[in-house]
């Protein structure tokens, strides 16, 4: 797959390595049983986490979005953190990024690579 930008490939390979290349991290969806604030913490606090968002939810508990590199294990990290702590699981799924998510990535970093040259 080749990312055309103002008539320029700026990017080439399978819509995977282009994702991973683009986004630079995994996304991952968790809800706990179990207090916002603990929770929060303790995902911070594993290992291999870049990043931890609250995400509002309809069910009860915490959720968040948990951002990883692709090389973490990321649903058993997060797998081993509930168990641990006697937390309760409601939603545990990775969310790839769409290959539009991916092309606006990759043509907003041309662009201000080719605004800093």
């Amino acid at each position: 797959m080749a990312i055309i930008n103002e008539g320029r490939i700026i990017a080439d390979g399978s819509i995977s390595d282009l994702s991973r290349d683009a986004m630079g991290s995994n996304r991952v969806y968790v809800a706990m049983k179990a207090e916002a604030a603990e929770v929060e913490n303790a995902l911070r606090g594993t290992e291999g986490v870049t990043e931890v968002t609250p995400v509002l939810g309809d069910q009860e508990g915490s959720r968040f979005e948990v951002r990883a590199g692709f090389d973490v294990d990321l649903t058993g990290k997060l797998v081993a953190l509930a168990a641990s702590r006697g937390w309760q699981l409601s939603e545990l799924h990775e969310s790839p990024f769409s290959l539009e998510d991916t092309f606006i990535a990759l043509t907003r970093r041309a662009r201000t690579d080719r605004g800093a040259a």
